[in-house]
């Protein structure tokens, strides 16, 4: 019967694949960081094309972009597996269509979706390229569980006891969000993780016993390939060079050898790489091709060091696609386990053994090396703060975080227990709360099933092919920078073909004015479920989010509008309501806007005291300005209580004998804002114009 000191560790692993493979359920096709260039990348070599030679138009056109200067072994592994299984991309023919109104990379923000998603070609059971996608990503979650096994395999090298610190450390990779999620998605990072947490393993093993012929052959195999995956694999170089400084001492007389050896192993994996970079580009790497093609940085010291670095550190635990995040106050967990691991080691410093002072100071180094490349890296070529570049350290840093916590007390398994509860819920909830509602398609509903909306609409359509059976709004009252949730109950009325678009309004309810306060663009489902997906017998429920500028002028209602419109000509869809024409927008009510600043009556126009109109309306201020011909009168209205019904002013022009002369009675705003939507403390300003011959 297996022992429990080998079954956790095998049941973390099993539980990372496990979440990996949930987390790349869930993310749509393409949606991971940079997944559609390394797709193409890998659609490039299963064309028989092989590795692509670095122009901008080049990678422009075939949609690989910057991820085409990569070195190739990640992509050769998957053309192998899609040749192999077999799978096909032949179906994929560059980019997929872009959702043109994404909001990706504005946190908390609706439309997430980058690309326009088409739930019919991206259901289980999946076809074409799509298939080929989501085995790309097993493969990827099976490199994040090696890469599990390499951090534990280390972790025991380096801290044998406690005997917590290796299920710690591995715990600590696993149950990362950030890690999970990365491992769910096609992207080069997987397999140099892999690779450098394997040659930091491997170097500990030849630290503690040896370096044989046979394991500094495996080393410089391994920092090879990690060089062949990714140009930052270089550094395990280094770092497997520094471990056979450090047992010169021991073993001096095969210290040239192992160099040798190591140099010419490595020089075999790579040198035909480095050699064609010379004869194309001038340069061993390419990296100097890549900057000159996408252009370099020019980032400031400070701004890398404070405002990316805080990012970087964020994205490190939980970025999702499209800088999807968990609440900021999240953050400050990592914050104070990463404290309380420092101080751990810290306090207990003085009595660690000598042995386990040098692994700390090494692992400390492959960290240090890890940031250098982080920096050269975004300082050079990306705007971007990507945490993820760091898991490459994970050997590291997670093994050091483990050993400082295993030292807290003296009950680490107490403290294994509650980080592993800890970070178990947290990935658990970054793929329910975070990512599946950022991507998840409307409800929908079999026609006769369909729940009744609050505010069901009488045979309402939008020409032949939209019905809408109903709506309804979060509130009627709103104030700047507050969002509006509309949900509408659409059913397509025949098959479509046609890619509509529906457009969310809050527009002037004064006949003929065509202001507008919001204006929200958007394709059905975020991007994920387009018109032409919709079946006839099902019932639509889409939610949606308007947010209100921060800056309001003044106090005033807005008609809530819906319209459909063809994407390619904006031709919009002709309205119908019981049969009747309608325009081309569907209204769904009224709502009352706050302005961003109260009104102030000026001291010339101030009545005191203001008459009051029954038990609501005040009459705080008043003001005549002849103009011209006609006479302007200008009201401050005050809403003390909430009117229950909608009043009209009566503004009339008398000659000293009591003849009525002129009248100017308007509702308030000319109809902008009935008194029945008015709250107490708002001020409405109105005017009104008088023509007089008199004056």
């Amino acid at each position: 019967m297996m022992s429990r000191s080998r079954l956790l560790p095998i049941a973390v692993v099993v539980f990372y694949l496990s979440l990996a493979s949930v987390y790349g359920l869930i993310t749509p096709t393409y949606e991971g960081p940079d997944e559609i260039g390394h797709v193409l990348y890998v659609k490039h070599i299963t064309e028989g094309l092989g590795m692509p030679v670095q122009t901008r138009a080049y990678a422009i056109n075939y949609g690989f972009g910057q991820e085409g200067s990569q070195p190739p072994l990640y992509y050769a592994l998957n053309a192998a597996l899609v040749r192999v299984l077999p799978l096909s991309l032949d179906d994929l023919q560059g980019l997929p269509p872009v959702n043109p109104f994404t909001t990706c990379g504005r946190p908390g923000a609706y439309n997430v979706a980058l690309y326009r998603h088409d739930p019919r070609s991206e259901r289980f059971p999946y076809q074409g390229a799509v298939r080929a996608v989501h085995v790309m990503r097993l493969f990827s979650a099976l490199l994040g569980a090696l890469t599990v096994v390499a951090v534990y395999a280390t972790a025991r090298l380096a801290f044998p006891r406690p005997a917590e610190v290796a299920l710690l450390a591995a715990v600590l990779v696993a149950f990362n969000p950030q890690f999970v999620f990365m491992g769910g998605v096609v992207n080069n990072d997987n397999l140099v993780n892999c690779l450098s947490a394997f040659a930091i393993a491997l170097t500990m093993v030849c630290l503690r016993r040896g370096f044989t012929w046979l394991r500094v052959l495996g080393l410089g195999l391994i920092c090879g390939l990690a060089a062949m995956a990714k140009v930052g694999g270089l550094m395990t170089l280094a770092f497997a060079g520094m471990g056979l400084l450090v047992a010169l001492w021991r073993q001096p007389k095969r210290f040239i050898r192992n160099v040798l050896l190591l140099g010419l192993v490595f020089t075999v994996v790579t040198g035909w790489w480095f050699a064609r970079n010379w004869i194309l580009y001038g340069e061993l790497t390419g990296l100097e091709r890549m900057t000159s093609i996408y252009g370099p940085r020019r980032s400031s010291p400070a701004e890398l060091f404070f405002l990316e670095l805080v990012n970087t550190f964020r994205s490190y635990w939980a970025t999702f696609a499209c800088n999807l995040t968990f609440p900021r106050p999240t953050y400050w967990l990592f914050v104070l386990m990463i404290g309380m691991a420092v101080w751990g080691a810290v306090r207990t410093w003085k009595t660690t053994p000598a042995l386990e002072r040098r692994h700390i100071w090494l692992l400390l180094v492959w960290l240090g090396l890890v940031f250098v490349s982080w920096v050269r890296w975004n300082w050079l070529n990306t705007s971007t703060s990507m945490g993820r570049l760091f898991f490459q350290a994970n050997a590291a840093i997670c093994v050091l975080l483990a050993y400082g916590l295993a030292r807290l007390t003296p009950w680490p398994k107490w403290v294994l227990v509650g980080v592993g509860i800890g970070l178990g819920v947290l990935v658990l909830a970054g793929a329910l709360f975070v990512l599946h509602p950022a991507f998840a398609l409307p409800s929908r509903y079999p026609a006769s099933a369909a729940p009744v909306p609050p505010q069901p609409l009488r045979q309402a359509y939008f020409g032949d092919a939209v019905r809408a059976l109903g709506y309804e709004v979060s509130s009627h009252s709103l104030k700047p920078g507050q969002a509006l949730e509309v949900s509408l109950s659409l059913q397509a009325t025949r098959s479509l073909t046609e890619d509509y678009t529906l457009a969310l309004q809050l527009l002037s309810p004064v006949p003929g004015d065509d202001v507008t306060l919001v204006n929200f663009n958007t394709l059905p489902g975020g991007g994920n479920y387009p018109t032409y997906a919709w079946q006839p017998d099902e019932v639509i429920v889409d939610r949606y989010r308007l947010r209100v500028p921060e800056w309001v002028e003044r106090a005033q209602a807005w008609r809530v509008v819906a319209i459909l419109y063809r994407l390619p000509d904006g031709e919009r869809l002709p309205v119908t309501v019981a049969g009747q024409p309608a325009g081309k927008m569907l209204g769904l009510g009224m709502v009352r806007v706050a302005a961003s600043e109260t009104t102030e009556v000026p001291l010339e126009a101030r009545l005191e005291p203001g008459p009051l109109f029954g038990e609501a309306i005040r009459l705080e201020g008043l003001r005549v300005c002849p103009e011209g011909k006609q006479l302007r009168v200008e009201a401050w209205w005050r809403a003390v209580d909430s009117p229950l019904d909608d009043y009209t002013a009566l503004v009339h022009l008398y000659d000293a004998e009591g003849t009525l002369l002129a009248t100017g009675d308007v509702p308030p705003l000319e109809g902008a804002f009935p008194t029945s939507l008015w709250e107490p403390g708002d001020m409405i300003v109105d005017e009104y114009d008088l023509p007089s011959d008199e004056q």
